[in-house]
């Protein structure tokens, strides 16, 4: 059985911004890769392969030497030399099981949207909002401890929005009342977003995880 505490781990940048060369000697082999170190989409898909070629190999342990170095790769004012770090990982921040980007009906033209996932109650924005950047602002700074440059936010915007406009689905937004599946949900206007749900049988108040429409509010 390989012993899973003897790692060696060097990271050697090669060019600009965090490209650089990854070498992990361990008991169950060598890896060896090139990657923007940075960019967390890429540390994330050298882990995927670090536990395919790699499986005696202790994954959190890397992790944590690799988001590390990823640190120390960017400059003190968080971004790197090319200057789309930040834009990168507010994009990647988008990406997880808490986010849905999706456009409505009819509506490339004036705009995307946004359901994310607030300390457990769901909420959805019109990307431009500035409740969907406030969200972006503050979720980098719980991964990152530093405030996000407001160029870095105005390109991540972009490219958000345009996911979710050309890569989303397409869902119907409406605001305080909605018709689902013959059925009624009204929003309640609190903080926790629940709702009103209405069938022929009665009503009874849903969380909002619960609410199969998107509520917006203005």
């Amino acid at each position: 059985m390989s012993n899973e505490s003897e790692i060696q781990l060097t990271w050697d940048r090669v060019g600009n911004a965090g490209i650089g060369v990854l070498r992990i000697v361990h008991a169950d082999g060598v890896f060896v890769d090139k990657f923007d170190i940075t960019k967390m989409k890429e540390r994330t898909l050298v882990l995927e392969g670090l536990g395919k070629e790699l499986p005696g190999l202790s994954l959190d342990d890397v992790q944590a030497q690799l988001e590390d170095l990823a640190g120390k790769a960017v400059p003190r004012d968080g971004v790197a030399d090319d200057g789309d770090s930040q834009a990168d990982l507010l994009v990647a921040l988008t990406e997880g099981d808490d986010v849905e980007l999706f456009r409505a009906p009819g509506e490339q033209d004036t705009g995307g949207y946004a359901t994310v996932n607030v300390d457990g109650r769901m909420e959805t924005w019109p990307i431009v909002s500035t409740g969907f950047k406030g969200w972006l602002r503050r979720e980098f700074y719980k991964r990152d401890g530093k405030a996000v440059r407001a160029q870095a936010l105005v390109d991540a915007l972009g490219l958000i929005e345009a996911k979710a406009l050309y890569e989303g689905d397409e869902h119907p937004v409406s605001l305080r009342v909605a018709a689902h599946e013959g059925d009624v949900f009204i929003d309640l206007g609190t903080e926790d977003r629940r709702a009103i749900h209405i069938t022929a049988a009665g009503w009874n108040v849903v969380e909002s995880v619960s609410v199969p429409v998107r509520f917006i509010r203005r």
